[in-house]
């Protein structure tokens, strides 16, 4: 879907090959905590945030 979109506006979306066990949305208190859980129990973590 990301690729079709992207492929509408004429831009080739950035992929990196990379991959996650664990994707948080947002680096408040609850993504941070979460994010940080879950790394401490060995996944591969990715946050993003808007800002």
């Amino acid at each position: 879907m990301l690729r079709a979109k992207a492929a509408r506006r004429g831009v080739a979306p950035k992929t990196s090959g990379d991959h996650y066990d664990v994707v948080v949305i947002g680096s408040g208190f609850g993504g941070s905590v979460a994010a940080l859980r879950a790394a401490e129990k060995g996944y591969r973590v990715l946050v993003l945030e808007a800002g």
